[in-house]
């Protein structure tokens, strides 16, 4: 299975793309052709994301966290990460850390 990204996630690429002074015209097209698939944000992972909050919120996860961890929820495949306290939290989805 390629790699997958919520629309939500890649709007945060592209910000901080944008913030680090990178040329983003055609970005979509590249990361896709290297076999990263983007996804719509659905209304499911909206409603998963914000329940998600109770659980999280002591923590700081923030929306787009919380956007990565509902498609892999929905999709049933463990989520990257690479911030550390992704692994300390009791989460209904696997995380794998990157680093």
């Amino acid at each position: 299975m390629n790699p997958q990204i919520s629309s939500v996630n890649w709007a945060e690429v592209v910000q901080k793309s944008i913030a680090g002074g990178v040329d983003v015209d055609g970005l979509r097209e590249d990361v896709e052709a290297l076999g990263l698939s983007l996804l719509p944000f659905t209304l499911e992972e909206a409603e998963t994301a914000g329940r998600l909050w109770l659980q999280t919120r002591s923590y700081g996860l923030s929306l787009g966290y919380r956007a990565c961890l509902s498609l892999g929820l929905r999709l049933g495949v463990p989520v990257l990460a690479t911030d550390q306290i992704w692994a300390t939290l009791n989460l209904p989805a696997t995380v794998r850390l990157t680093r």
